[in-house]
């Protein structure tokens, strides 16, 4: 039943009524919503963001890319990434710098 008695076709769940497993799933979900190539894991890579169904981390792709690596050289060596995945690293990213918050520190 939905809200006041009427049958919504959604059903709503508490916290303590999901398994681990399932909480995982919805957290990793909420998480990376708009970065379907992308993954969080706690069991993968200490759950640092991910290519999905890789073990290859954001980090690893940005790590690559700042130290001079084409994008076509990164499709060479690991087959298993697609252009789509590197862009979707930039792209998250970025995301995740225009969260940060800025410390502006006064000039002296």
């Amino acid at each position: 039943m939905g809200w006041g008695g009427v049958s919504s076709g959604v059903e709503i769940f508490l916290p303590t009524q999901l398994s681990c497993e399932r909480m995982r799933i919805i957290f990793s979900i909420l998480q990376l919503a708009g970065f379907p190539c992308i993954s969080v894991d706690t069991a993968v890579c200490g759950g640092r963001p991910v290519i999905t169904g890789t073990r290859m981390r954001v980090k690893d792709v940005l790590d690559l890319l700042t130290s001079g690596a084409a994008e076509a050289e990164i499709l060479v060596d690991y087959s298993y990434v697609g252009v789509a995945d590197i862009r979707a690293c930039l792209a998250y990213a970025a995301s995740a710098a225009g969260n940060l918050k800025k410390n502006i520190l006064p000039h002296s």
